[in-house]
């Protein structure tokens, strides 16, 4: 599986054109209430199932807004199906049904993941060579995750 970025948009730009739509849909209601009794009745009902319709689109395409911040990223899944990873920092805007996922952490909180340098410090340990000889080790590991993809799907826990 090889890792690939995630389709994205200017989070500004749709941000903008989001808001820009739910004006059209606040002027739409207003139409529709200033026509009241003067178009009938069955053309009026089809009208405002068709805006609730596109009020329930424009909030769902609200979701899609994502910020990163430097250091950080995410895996985007779809429906269960790996779709893309997103590293560079940003406000953006992706498809809204784009989750991401990190395994380090229970569903329903932060799924972004951290590409920042790690370590572990291991202390003095007292060992024995082959002959026996009582030596002193310790160990300092620095580390990062560089392929996101692998890390979250190929690892069961890339943090141990």
């Amino acid at each position: 599986m090889q890792e690939k970025t995630a389709k994205h948009f200017n989070g500004f730009a749709a941000l903008i054109l989001n808001i820009l739509f739910l004006g059209a849909l606040v002027v739409a209601l207003l139409a529709l209430i200033g026509l009241e009794g003067r178009i009938p009745d069955a053309v009026m009902a089809v009208s405002v199932i068709i805006w609730i319709i596109l009020i329930v689109v424009n909030m769902i395409l609200f979701g899609g807004f994502k910020v990163l911040t430097p250091n950080e990223a995410y895996v985007f899944t779809c429906f269960g199906k790996y779709v893309g990873t997103l590293k560079e920092d940003g406000f953006y805007w992706t498809n809204p049904f784009y989750v991401g996922f990190n395994p380090e952490v229970p569903n329903g909180m932060r799924k972004i993941i951290s590409t920042k340098v790690r370590s572990n410090k291991n202390e003095k340990q007292k060992v024995n060579d082959e002959l026996g000889n009582p030596i002193e080790i310790g160990v300092n590991v620095f580390w990062r995750v560089v392929d996101l993809n692998k890390a979250v799907f190929n690892v069961d826990n890339f943090r141990v």
